[in-house]
């Protein structure tokens, strides 16, 4: 209850962004209880929890996408109760790979013959 409270008082970034962070963050405190570590409080985060997390997740085969969200809702929480060095900066040290900046185009082709049937001067245009 303490991280929706935490998560009420912050509100950071949109709705729909506030209210997945709120579950994606009670679903790690419920994950926690499961793995059998106690967090009586928000501020109770420590680094064995995050490398108990990163473990359950890399054993759970989920995508280097979904383990960047959750790592960044980690970093909010720890942020907002001041705890922000319990999770590293750097996914590197988390072994998640590098999103490497892919450029392609995204036009689509005009095909000429298409364009060449329609008779609608407007639509053509």
């Amino acid at each position: 209850m303490a991280l929706v409270r935490l998560c009420k008082r912050n509100k950071d970034g949109a709705f729909g962004t506030q209210k997945n962070r709120q579950r994606g963050l009670t679903a790690m405190a419920k994950e926690l209880v499961d793995l059998g570590y106690k967090l009586p409080k928000a501020n109770s985060i420590k680094p064995k929890h995050v490398s108990a997390l990163m473990e359950s997740w890399q054993s759970q085969d989920l995508t280097t996408a979904t383990i960047r969200n959750r790592l960044s809702w980690l970093r909010w929480w720890a942020e907002k109760v001041d705890k922000a060095p319990v999770v590293a900066r750097d996914n590197d040290v988390y072994g998640i790979a590098v999103v490497k900046n892919r450029k392609r185009n995204r036009a689509q082709a005009l095909d000429t013959s298409k364009l060449n049937k329609i008779t609608c001067p407007y639509v053509r245009v």
